[in-house]
């Protein structure tokens, strides 16, 4: 008979229990997921991973290109350039290598390194007489190339203390003074990794009629390093500017050979009283 709840339709079967519905549709999911084939977590797909980013131009990837070989064109060119320039003292370097094999240094002595105005102080041992002194200056150098040879030529000596004299020939070379001083910085650091308890002594970028022009970056220079050893320990600053100059302000001219750049004697001899005091092993 028709049901009388719904006219027209036959009889209304009879909706399953909830409960029932409920443990059908889990039966079922359950039976759909076993079918699934099993895949590793991580596993790769072939399925394009979208992205908003959009495709590099034609012109974008010329110019990456363009720089890269900019870059590495630089780079090639300036390789040279920086090992010729190391090179230059290598002779002078395997020297003092070749001295210090005939003839072993001793340790715990005064090693003085730097440039020409160091090389060309050859009465050192006789200005200070009672002090054991190496010299192992090389002509033309600046702080980089003293930190290229450090192992070489300040750490086999380990020498009680280090008077270092450069930085003149990286001002006239036209380096900025905060290299100088960053340069600087690394030496110190570099020694005192291997020999933490040595005294680093930084004889002042001296005044000279040559370069005279570039006095105001030399003092910047001086400045700084000498506020760099006033903060730190076993650091000391050795003043030679000042004594170097005369009534008027300017380098005394008898204190220099013919080129105006390098010390005679007289030069020296304020060097030998200047750089004395911080021999002492009291």
């Amino acid at each position: 008979m028709p049901d009388s709840r719904h006219p027209g339709h036959g009889p209304m079967r009879e909706s399953p229990p909830a409960r029932t519905l409920k443990e059908f549709r889990r039966r079922s999911h359950r039976r759909i997921r076993r079918k699934e084939p099993s895949r590793p977590r991580y596993a790769r797909t072939n399925t394009p991973v979208r992205t908003t980013q959009r495709p590099p131009t034609h012109a974008n990837q010329v110019c990456c290109m363009t720089r890269s070989a900019l870059l590495l064109s630089a780079a090639l060119l300036l390789m040279p350039a920086v090992c010729a320039a190391q090179s230059q003292w290598e002779a002078d370097i395997a020297a003092f290598e070749s001295a210090d094999r005939s003839e072993t240094p001793p340790h715990g002595a005064a090693l003085f390194v730097g440039s020409s105005s160091i090389r060309m102080w050859t009465t050192l041992a006789a200005d200070f007489e009672g002090t054991q002194v190496i010299n192992r200056g090389f002509g033309g150098s600046r702080m980089a190339d003293l930190i290229h040879y450090v192992n070489r030529i300040v750490m086999p000596y380990a020498p009680r203390v280090i008077v270092v004299y450069e930085g003149d020939n990286d001002i006239a070379s036209g380096m900025p003074v905060q290299r100088v001083m960053d340069d600087y910085r690394r030496f110190v650091s570099l020694v005192r990794n291997q020999l933490p308890d040595v005294r680093i002594a930084f004889i002042a970028i001296k005044p000279s009629l040559a370069r005279w022009d570039m006095a105001p970056e030399m003092k910047r220079a001086n400045a700084s390093i000498e506020a760099f050893a006033a903060g730190s320990k076993d650091l000391d600053f050795i003043d030679v500017w000042v004594p170097m100059l005369g009534d008027d302000g300017r380098p005394m001219p008898d204190l220099f050979l013919d080129d105006g750049l390098h010390m005679n004697e007289k030069g020296y001899a304020i060097w030998m009283r200047a750089v004395a005091p911080f021999l002492s092993t009291e």
